[in-house]
C-alpha cells in the first residue's frame, strides 16, 4: 500500500512540473520543486543558487526589472570566487552589478536584493566619474587581453548605458511535500 502511495505522488509530481515546463513557467516550477535544491531548465546551480545571464545587454534599472521578473536579483559579487563564477556564467563578459551612488554621490550602496554587500573590488582608477560624466552605477568589466590587468574590476559608469548583461540570482528551489 506504501509503495502505491508514493508511486501515486511521483505520478502527480511529474504531471505537475510537465504542466509547468509545457508553460515554461519558472514561477510554477519554483513553487512545487523541480527535485531537490535543482534549478529551472535554463539556469546554472552553484551551491545554493540559481544563476541566470539575461540574454541581451540592458540598462542598470532594466537588469533590475528583468531579474525581478524572473523571480530574483541581481547577482553582485561578494569574493573572487563570486566573481570567478559570474565571469563563467557571462563568458567572461562585462555585466551589471547592484552597485550605485545614486542617492548619496561618492557614498557607494552595494547590495543583493536587500542584503548589503561590503566586498569591493575596483579597478585601477575607479570610481572616477570619467569624463565630468554622472557615472552612478557599477559594472564588473573583464581586461580584454593580457597587456591591460588593471582593467580587471568594477568600473563605475553611467546607468544609462545599454551595454551590459546581467547575472540575476535566487534561491534554488526545494521539495516540498503537502501532508493530505
Amino acid at each position: 500500500m506504501a509503495s502505491m502511495h508514493f508511486t501515486m505522488v511521483k505520478i502527480l509530481l511529474l504531471y505537475l512540473m510537465t504542466a509547468c515546463c509545457n508553460a515554461n513557467d519558472e514561477a510554477c516550477m519554483a513553487s512545487i520543486g523541480v527535485g531537490v535544491g535543482t534549478c529551472p531548465p535554463t539556469w546554472i546551480q552553484w551551491k545554493d543558487k540559481c544563476f541566470k545571464a539575461t540574454k541581451e545587454p540592458l540598462t542598470w534599472s532594466q537588469a533590475h526589472e528583468e531579474c525581478s521578473r524572473m523571480g530574483g536579483v541581481m547577482a553582485t559579487p561578494n569574493s573572487p570566487e563570486d566573481t570567478q563564477q559570474l565571469l563563467s556564467i557571462t563568458h567572461n563578459q562585462h555585466f551589471w552589478i547592484d552597485c550605485n551612488d545614486l542617492v548619496n554621490e561618492g557614498v557607494w550602496e552595494c547590495k543583493e536584493g536587500e542584503t548589503a554587500i561590503y566586498y569591493r573590488d575596483w579597478a585601477d582608477g575607479e570610481p572616477n566619474e570619467f569624463g565630468g560624466q554622472d557615472e552612478d552605477c557599477v559594472k564588473y568589466r573583464f581586461k580584454i587581453d593580457e597587456n591591460t590587468p588593471s582593467w580587471n574590476g568594477w568600473n563605475d559608469v553611467r546607468c544609462e548605458d545599454v551595454f551590459e548583461l546581467a547575472v540575476c540570482k535566487k534561491p534554488a528551489p526545494s521539495l516540498h511535500f503537502l501532508h493530505v
